[in-house]
């Protein structure tokens, strides 16, 4: 074959300009999606679900968690490139009687892990916010937040409770030691009841300071963000979730009984000098609705 021979096809002139035209449509058709994909701004759904509960945490020697808490849920799912989450903030406030806004502080972030029975457990691994979101692959996050305002009144009044209880019960060992057997089961019934109105008093003292009351209300997650895609988009973004609900009518009545309760149990620990593991009050709220 000569150089500058053609070397035919056997295909129509018409049918190869068409092909041509048609690779270089394509050929665009990909830089315009790259180009797309480059600037897409990458975002952040986030959606509280309705798996929320308050819980009253006193705090035992070690403990580093107290006052009137709330454990909230959220799937996060981050959209056209993975994010880098900065801050999250909850907000609590009441809807109907008298408007009240609650101040929460996020303790704890946290997953569920797979417990010993069907009921899945709390694993609360830290205390900061920063976490890596990749794309397309949904997270689901708890929060662990306390009412911050009230948090160090309940502490105060828990730890004078302890010691008001330890200087009873030392002043009891040392009456008892000068007393016959038949006279320490004399005064058993009268020491019990004095243990009992200690449990109501402390139980009073911290109704006083629980927040949580008869009306609807409005819990919001607010979470920043940035992009960890490239450096043209590191500007800080912002998303918001909430869902409502409502408190009832009998709600603090029973949360006192059960305070009650434990306040018992922490009793019976200190006197018996025992580890039981005490049953701390929980309240679901009713007709949570995830918006």
């Amino acid at each position: 074959m000569l150089p500058n021979e053609v070397v035919s096809t056997g295909l129509p002139s018409w049918l190869i300009a068409l092909g041509v035209i048609l690779a270089i449509i394509l050929t665009c058709f990909k830089v315009v999606e790259y180009i797309k994909k480059f600037l897409a701004k990458p975002g952040l759904d986030v959606h509280l679900t309705r798996e929320i509960f308050f819980r009253c945490l006193l705090p035992p020697p070690q403990g580093l968690v107290q006052g009137e808490v709330l454990f909230a849920n959220a799937v996060l799912l981050a959209r056209n490139g993975a994010v880098l989450i900065q801050d999250v903030r909850l907000n609590l406030k009441k809807t109907s009687g008298s408007n009240k806004n609650f101040p929460l502080h996020i303790l704890q972030f946290g997953e569920k892990t797979l417990g010993v029975g069907p009921i899945a457990e709390h694993n609360f691994y830290t205390s900061s916010p920063l976490s890596y979101m990749p794309q397309d692959k949904p997270q689901r996050i708890i929060y662990l937040a306390v009412v911050e305002e009230y948090a160090a009144s309940i502490k105060k009044i828990t730890e004078k409770s302890a010691s008001s209880l330890k200087a009873y019960i030392e002043k009891l060992n040392n009456e008892y030691e000068l007393l016959s057997e038949e006279e320490k089961n004399n005064r058993i019934p009268q020491e019990k009841k004095v243990l009992e109105q200690m449990a109501s008093n402390f139980s009073s003292d911290i109704m006083e300071l629980v927040q949580l009351e008869k009306g609807d209300y409005e819990l919001e997650i607010v979470v920043n963000y940035k992009s960890s895609k490239n450096a043209i988009l590191l500007q800080q973004k912002e998303s918001r979730s909430c869902i409502n609900f409502n408190v009832s009518e009998g709600f603090r009545d029973l949360y006192k009984t059960k305070l009650n309760d434990l306040a018992l149990d922490l009793i019976h620990n200190f006197i018996n000098k025992t580890n039981h593991t005490p049953t701390y009050p929980e309240y679901v709220p009713d007709n949570i609705r995830e918006l």
